[in-house]
């Protein structure tokens, strides 16, 4: 008589169970009492299903997702229901919540993790202990927004307002979003399937462009702004200040020629400038706005012509032809006689031949003005004698005086001096001897 006993309760269920306790002495008398109302024995665990998430989900990190189940048991306290999540497949579990009511559902905001192996874990247990659990299969949660690029396939500049945008994004990406400096069509200003490449028309107005591309991804996860920039130039460069002027004649055989060159949206293409001088591909050079050449080897004393090309960093051309004529001073005469010598007659000619070229050894200028002196006989009919080159030569006619001697005859061209020598012979008539043999 300790006044108590370990009692084994048996495995049945009932709600009907009562317990009588029975004294009895040495003598046989007994007295006994039961319990004042009937009890239960509980011997069932609960029946729980999970029904949401089931596996093979797409959940975003940071959402909510709604926990779904069913739970019965006769035997449930006010909060039965304890739920909790693995992402390594259900090695280990994190609490999500120990105890709450069995209302069907519960509000779970989706941890910020990656993992393609999550589980969703519902256990209910009853006022005497009895436990069940239920799990999903395996399902994904995806907290990482997705990563992209943009470039654009015209490059740094374009003289077209279509250009084509180069898009890349992560595997998982679905939908993309452009902005910018972009014309609205179908694919701007609102979300669309992602695509690549992608054609748009960019704005009207010249200049920097910016271009935006944001991307998301199946799981709805939003990534940053991917940015890429281009410049609209559909003007072409402009060529002014071109040097020596159209038309103009200059006094040496190596002038600096040249022009200015702008472009104010995307600049000259240094690689991209070219000159032809008498259609002779030139070296020139780029700086600072200004295209020049000195020619290699001096230029002859003619006209010339040059064509000058830019282009901007567009693509963009413009090009320019002028003319200009080198007109070297003279600086050497050379002067031939033909024939040397002649008759000093007061008819007999000789005709003198004066080259004249300048320092570089080529003719002068057609039209250079060269003028002839003689000490002897005439030139033309006068001492002095005025005329003008052609292919860089100039002829005076020598008439001889009745009087022998040497000529001496001068050419003049701007500084420069020749001189000739022609000799005069004295005119003589020479009769035949006649010998008479044999008397008078």
């Amino acid at each position: 008589n300790t006044g108590q006993y370990l009692w084994t309760v048996p495995e049945v269920e009932t709600t009907t169970v009562r317990v009588r306790v029975t004294a009895t002495d040495l003598v046989g008398h007994s007295a006994a009492d039961a319990s004042d109302a009937d009890f239960a024995i509980d011997a069932t665990p609960p029946v729980v299903t999970l029904t949401a998430p089931n596996g093979d989900e797409l959940l975003r990190g940071g959402d909510t997702f709604t926990i779904t189940w069913t739970a019965t048991d006769h035997h449930f306290g006010p909060s039965p229901i304890a739920l909790a999540y693995s992402t390594d497949g259900g090695t280990t579990y994190t609490p999500i919540v120990t105890a709450t009511e069995n209302d069907g559902e519960f509000p779970w905001t989706v941890p910020t993790v990656d993992s393609d192996q999550v589980r969703v874990r519902v256990t209910a247990t009853d006022r005497v202990g009895h436990s069940s659990s239920d799990e999903s299969g395996d399902f994904v949660i995806d907290s990482s927004p997705p990563t992209g690029t943009i470039s654009i396939a015209e490059g740094a500049y374009t003289r077209m307002r279509e250009i084509h945008l180069l898009l890349t994004a992560s595997d998982d990406t679905t939908r993309m979003y452009l902005d910018g400096d972009l014309e609205g069509d179908e694919n701007v200003r609102q979300w669309v399937a992602y695509t690549s490449p992608v054609t748009v028309a960019l704005t009207g107005d010249e200049g920097n462009k910016t271009i935006r591309v944001r991307y998301q991804d199946i799981a709805g996860n939003f990534g940053d702004w991917a940015e890429a920039q281009i410049v609209y130039d559909a003007t072409p460069p402009v060529i002014a200040d071109i040097s020596p002027a159209d038309g103009s004649t200059v006094t040496t055989a190596t002038p600096v020629i040249s022009a200015t060159v702008r472009d104010e949206t995307s600049g000259i293409a240094p690689q991209a400038v070219t000159m032809t001088v008498d259609g002779v591909l030139a070296n020139p050079v780029y700086n600072e706005d200004v295209v020049s050449w000195i020619p290699d080897s001096p230029l002859t004393n003619i006209s010339h012509t040059v064509t000058l090309l830019v282009q901007d960093r567009a693509g963009n051309s413009t090009s320019t032809t002028w003319t200009f004529a080198v007109n070297e001073p003279p600086a050497t005469i050379l002067l031939t006689a033909s024939p040397p010598a002649i008759v000093a007659d007061g008819v007999s000619t000789a005709t003198i031949t004066a080259t004249v070229t300048d320092r570089y050894h080529n003719p002068v200028a057609d039209g250079t003005e060269v003028v002839f002196t003689t000490t002897l006989g005439t030139l033309s009919g006068d001492a002095v004698y005025t005329t003008t080159t052609q292919s860089g030569f100039a002829i005076a006619i020598l008439t001889a005086p009745t009087t022998d001697g040497v000529a001496r005859v001068t050419a003049r061209a701007g500084s420069a001096e020749g001189s000739v020598e022609v000799l005069l012979i004295r005119y003589r008539v020479y009769l035949p001897l006649i010998l008479r043999w044999g008397g008078p």
